[in-house]
């Protein structure tokens, strides 16, 4: 990542905004066979041009034949396949505009919640570009997918073929409509992926589309279970129907809340860290674990996993390690355990030895020296456009050879990772 918080593939790509993909474009492209989209879109991909970081296809792959409208959506598309291999093992093969990427659900996200929902047949109300429905049809016999956007649904088909699947029907529906719930079977399970509003804060179900509530609501009579993908800082007490909330991270990040219900619900709460697959659940209520005092005596500090702090699994953890361990929340986002010595868990993302502490931000720099720090990673709250400025300002006059991550919690906290991964997580 740069200072800008994208990859440096990102960095150099110029991606339009997807055009206003109309009936008219769609029905062009939908004119093409699957070996002449694939060969445009393969044949432009090879001919992008990275000079000055900059990418743009070349004039010759594109076919005089195609309007601008539809040719964008191409270039769109090949452009972004570069970046799907970063979401998908076979994003070469398959297609998605840049926004369809950026809301595709990760292939390791994708494969558990289709292993929960497999059965006979499983609908995806909100398929945007097929993220999710292409692993439902690898678990299921039969996936049915809804989407409101033509582009979407052309391209959900377009990644099946891409794959050899045969058993996934995509829908230019509506999935609240009659014509839609009408294709609801007795028994089938329903899965959706609720649009956002850009930039919303308030996470509530009321801004969601389509609603989890009207989706229930509309399919309850005959759907064995549903499974609803929130966003995972949604506050758990506006979910009031009965349900299963289980909060995945992946790679060591929360990425998403699927919400089960119906046969599907197989626990109050759980955590699932992928790609591992590893799982937990309980809860054990937090107000067990005591309070701890910064500055603290213990030599180790491990870093849990959000999702179990989300999912309010912590004292089923620390319950299950049978230690004598501290719990510590240092902000929102971050969460430690303490220990006297070293502790091996698949819900730990960091393993520190703890260095020392600093009690105020004046004195921080003496203390990264006084520790032959060399590099320093700050690991606490502050504004995204900040971060490389506040790095460089600790880093400046450090001679040393120890990578200190620096954490706080009313005073600093230096620490230096022993689990070999020394990955920055800013």
């Amino acid at each position: 990542m740069n200072e800008h918080g994208k990859s440096d593939l990102e960095e150099g790509l110029e991606i339009e905004n997807d055009p206003l993909c109309n009936r008219t474009v769609v029905q062009e492209l939908e004119r093409l066979s699957f070996e002449e989209l694939a060969a445009i879109v393969d044949k432009m991909q090879h001919s992008l041009d990275r000079k000055n970081g900059k990418v743009n296809p070349a004039p010759l792959c594109q076919p005089s034949s195609l309007s601008p409208g539809a040719l964008s959506v191409i270039r769109d598309m090949a452009v972004t396949r570069i970046l799907a291999t970063e979401k998908f093992s076979r994003g070469d093969d398959l297609f998605f505009t840049h926004e369809g990427l950026r809301w595709a659900t990760p292939e390791p996200a994708a494969k558990h919640c289709a292993y929960r929902l497999r059965g006979d047949l499983c609908i995806d109300v909100s398929c945007g570009q097929g993220g999710q429905a292409l692993f439902l049809a690898m678990e299921c016999e039969r996936v049915l997918a809804f989407d409101i956007d033509p582009l979407n649904c052309l391209i959900s088909r377009t990644n099946a073929r891409a794959l050899g699947i045969g058993n996934l029907e995509v829908h230019l529906q509506d999935c609240l409509s009659p014509e839609a719930v009408g294709m609801a079977e007795e028994g089938c399970h329903v899965f959706s992926d609720p649009a956002r509003p850009p930039g919303s804060r308030e996470r509530t179900l009321e801004e969601l589309g389509p609603d989890p509530r009207k989706v229930m609501e509309a399919y309850g009579q005959c759907v064995k279970g549903f499974c609803f993908e929130l966003p995972p800082y949604i506050d758990g007490e506006k979910i009031t129907f009965p349900h299963e909330a289980e909060y995945v991270s992946l790679n060591g990040r929360l990425n998403r809340l699927n919400i089960y219900t119906g046969s599907l619900a197989l626990k109050a709460r759980s955590a699932v860290v992928l790609p591992s697959g590893e799982s937990i659940s309980g809860p054990l209520p937090l107000s067990t674990l005591g309070e701890v005092v910064v500055p603290f005596p213990e030599r180790y500090m491990f870093e849990l996993d959000h999702a179990v702090v989300r999912a309010g699994l912590v004292g089923t953890l620390m319950e299950a390690m049978g230690t004598g361990a501290k719990y510590l929340e240092l902000d929102g986002r971050r969460s430690v355990i303490l220990s006297d010595g070293p502790l091996s868990s698949p819900f730990f993302i960091g393993s520190y030895r703890i260095l020392g502490f600093s009690p105020d931000h004046d004195s921080v720099a003496t203390a990264l020296k006084e520790h032959r720090a060399g590099k320093v990673t700050p690991r606490y709250r502050m504004d995204p456009s900040s971060y490389w400025r506040e790095r460089a300002a600790l880093e400046k006059g450090l001679t040393g050879q120890i990578w200190v991550h620096l954490f706080r919690k009313g005073c600093y906290i230096l620490a230096e990772r022993v689990d070999g991964d020394q990955r920055d997580r800013g």
